[in-house]
């Protein structure tokens, strides 16, 4: 189990059991303490948790305020476990849960016309290049104006987002934290 840090479910542990021995790595509290610093207040927010795996930053970002929070993952465990935990902490009519590929999540969301304030992009270390996660949220068209992504990837790599301002940039030992938003360059 983790525990949230911040906000009203301050404390409140987090299951993370039946990810245990995948490649299913949560967010350390020092990692996303960090995250919530450089944003601030998240209150009233809709916020994207895109590749979620536990889904604690969008349940950290719930427990701070958010006012919605939609969680994507593509394996059928982790999706279940974020159900639970939302279930235990009485967020569920917060959120939605998705068991799928990011890239037909996103083509989804695109379809209804969803847009959020701040997206959360999480993904295994070897998907970060490989699959350019950062670049598919800004040619998806998800952010309100105004709004930011938060990438979270390997701490040896540079982070190459193009078509993206980068706002902030914080590398820790394993982890590199970049925000940034849709607007040009």
């Amino acid at each position: 189990m983790i525990r949230l840090i911040g906000g009203e479910f301050k404390n409140h542990d987090v299951r993370t059991d039946s990810l245990s021995g995948r490649k299913t790595r949560p967010s350390l509290a020092i990692v996303r303490k960090s995250v919530f610093s450089m944003l601030g207040d998240v209150s009233g927010k809709r916020c994207l948790d895109l590749f979620a795996g536990s889904g604690v930053l969008g349940m950290e970002a719930l427990s701070r305020g958010a006012s919605f929070v939609m969680f994507i993952d593509k394996d059928k465990d982790a999706s279940s476990l974020i159900r639970r935990n939302l279930e235990e902490m009485n967020a569920s009519e917060k959120s939605e849960v998705h068991n799928t590929d990011f890239r037909m999540a996103l083509k989804a969301i695109s379809r209804r016309e969803m847009k959020f304030d701040i997206v959360f992009l999480d993904p295994p270390y070897r998907f970060t290049k490989a699959y350019d996660p950062a670049g598919a949220v800004i040619r998806a068209n998800l952010l309100e104006r105004g709004g930011i992504c938060v990438l979270l990837s390997s701490g040896q790599e540079d982070a190459e987002i193009r078509s993206a301002k980068i706002i902030k940039d914080k590398r820790f030992a394993s982890t590199r934290i970049t925000i940034f938003t849709g607007d040009e360059k």
